[in-house]
């Protein structure tokens, strides 16, 4: 893939995919846009949100967490140079039904905590049937 702002430079970014077991993405690094760390990684939580910890079966597509690391994914503290994370509920057939995103805390590239906006949180409620 192209750098962004090196059109026709032949310039690249890799980035790297990691996969479950189960066919789920688990990670996704790319180039961070500060210097240093240079990798920006996000991480799919599938099995326990370690947010809240909620737990399920993993099932396919169905992250329980999604967190934006600036850097590298901690697992000995899964809050370290945390971005941006939200949390996903679930019904039985896999359809989204709750989601929490929260953006308390993000890093400059000189690493100060930044305050974000309050916890933004949505319900998606199942539609009845016309007529219903």
């Amino acid at each position: 893939m192209p750098k962004p702002g090196t059109s026709g430079s032949g310039q690249q970014v890799e980035i790297e995919y990691l996969y479950t077991a189960l066919g789920n993405v688990l990670e996704v690094r790319t180039p961070s846009p500060n210097p240093r760390p240079s990798v920006r990684t996000t991480r799919y939580f599938y099995g326990v949100d370690p947010f809240t910890n909620d737990a399920e079966p993993e099932r396919l597509n169905c992250p329980l967490a999604v967190a934006v690391y600036d850097g590298g994914f901690n697992p000995g503290n899964v809050t370290d140079r945390l971005i941006y994370r939200a949390s996903f509920r679930y019904d039985a057939w896999g359809r989204l039904v709750q989601m929490v995103m929260d953006c308390t805390i993000r890093y400059h590239a000189i690493r100060l905590p930044v305050l974000s906006p309050p916890v933004a949180r949505l319900r998606v409620w199942p539609r009845r049937a016309r007529g219903h």
